[in-house]
């Protein structure tokens, strides 16, 4: 399992943040690309056979040992509840903020039971629950 820590405000334009932005959007980028080279993708025919076919390349047999059991995962938080950030936005409403520990117990979950675990090259957004218990993890791409 292999997860990369995107963003959720890089599914949009980031005005002021274009350098946080950009770095992000490659994270997103890398993650969907890589995980449709795994054999734990969902995706078109012909994306599945030009992944077979890099595999092949790649390999010689098409068995890539490290691709075939790969899950590639992308977590787009929101805000992440860090000291860091909390001292440089003090005033901002620290309860909208996902906590780490949420974003960590999913990981786990998705490290004990694979079967749970999202297809390889998605895009999870995380954001808070409205009663301030958890987390929600929603499949954007």
């Amino acid at each position: 399992l292999m997860v990369a820590i995107g963003a959720t405000a890089a599914l949009g334009p980031t005005p002021g943040m274009m350098g946080y932005g950009l770095s992000k959007v490659a994270t997103h980028h890398f993650v969907q690309t890589l995980g449709g080279l795994t054999t734990k993708s969902v995706a078109t025919k012909s994306a599945r056979q030009l992944a077979r076919r890099l595999r092949r390349e790649t390999t010689g047999s098409g068995n890539s040992s490290y691709l075939n059991g790969l899950s590639v995962i992308g977590i787009l938080p929101t805000t992440i509840d860090t000291p860091m950030n909390r001292e440089a936005m003090p005033q901002a409403d620290f309860s909208q903020w996902t906590k780490s520990i949420d974003i960590s117990k999913e990981i786990g979950t998705w490290i004990q039971q694979p079967a749970l675990r999202p297809h390889s090259g998605s895009l999870v957004k995380v954001f808070p629950n409205a009663n301030g218990k958890g987390a929600t993890f929603q499949l954007v791409r």
